[in-house]
């Protein structure tokens, strides 16, 4: 028997050989009365097996088909401890979805925005003045090794808690609120110090971006003039966007961003993105990024940048 609903058609055929015969008769009749208890626990036992049998049948015969099935095939679902009969609208429609209709994208190397600025105190970051420009330290790295110090710039003249009420002779000297005087300023290998001069501060020479602050900014020109990093390139990240790990293909983009952007003016714009640029020396530079404005020392829009970026990544 394959299917509930021949049953009734195999029963008959089963049982066609049973006969109640002359001395089964005798033995029922002769058999000794049970009492009223007796009878009752022999009937639950088999109250209960023929409960189940019905059970079993019923599920059976009310058991939905899968819709793919043969003709006359009962198709009996699982479900985990805890589920319900009914599904939501939207998972049927889960289901219901064609093969190869679903991608799971991987999203790992989309990084979280960090600020790489080191933060300050009293509404002042870490910073040093040298021939009156801003330049912001970087909490990363922690040191530079001495290979990637330059030429000694000078010494720190002025050490001040409040660098915005320096005068211009002391910005275009040496100045700074972090690094002591007599401290030694340094140009970076590879670098312009128009971009990127260290310090050394408690010890360990630390790494400070170009930067605006208070009036000292880029006073316009080229993003180049305060990035110089074309052709330096180890990699390109924005947050939340992707990363570009291909050497030739940051560099190329790169050198759209500064041959592209256009000035706007020497305050920085606030984003919660930020464009992290990580150079063939190991340490990264950054561009705040809000909408399709960078900034860092003042600020710039390239919109060609960014759809130049996004078809880099493949969108």
């Amino acid at each position: 028997m394959k299917r509930p609903q021949d049953l009734a058609q195999v029963a008959p055929e089963m049982l066609s050989g049973l006969r109640a015969g002359d001395a089964l008769r005798e033995r029922v009749l002769s058999a000794r009365p049970s009492s009223p208890r007796e009878t009752l626990l022999r009937a639950v036992p088999l109250c209960a097996a023929a409960l189940a049998v019905v059970c079993v049948v019923g599920l059976l015969l009310s058991a939905p088909k899968h819709p793919d099935a043969p003709a006359g095939t009962v198709s009996i679902e699982s479900r985990s401890a805890g589920e319900t009969g009914a599904e939501s609208p939207a998972h049927l429609a889960l289901l219901d979805v064609p093969d190869g209709s679903i991608q799971i994208t991987n999203q790992s190397k989309a990084s979280a925005f960090k600020s790489l600025f080191a933060s300050g105190s009293g509404g002042n970051f870490p910073l040093v003045g040298y021939n009156g420009n801003a330049y912001r330290m970087l909490s990363s790295p922690s040191a530079l090794g001495d290979g990637a110090l330059g030429e000694a710039l000078g010494s720190v003249a002025l050490y001040t808690d409040e660098p915005a009420l320096a005068d211009s002779g002391a910005w275009y000297g040496l100045l700074s609120n972090v690094a002591e005087e007599g401290a030694t300023v340094y140009a970076v290998s590879g670098l312009s110090p128009s971009t990127a001069v260290a310090a050394r501060v408690s010890g360990k020479a630390r790494l400070f971006q170009r930067a605006s602050y208070a009036d000292y900014g880029a006073g316009g020109g080229s993003l180049e003039k305060v990035l110089d990093v074309r052709g330096k390139v180890a990699s390109l990240d924005i947050s939340g966007m992707g990363k570009i790990e291909d050497a030739g293909t940051a560099n190329a983009l790169m050198s759209v961003l500064l041959d592209n952007a256009a000035f706007k003016g020497d305050g920085s714009a606030r984003g919660k993105q930020a464009l992290y640029i990580k150079l063939n020396s190991g340490f990264a530079l950054q561009l705040l990024v809000s909408n399709n404005t960078f900034s860092c020392c003042g600020s710039w829009s390239c919109q060609e940048f960014l759809d130049a970026y996004a078809a880099a990544l493949g969108r």
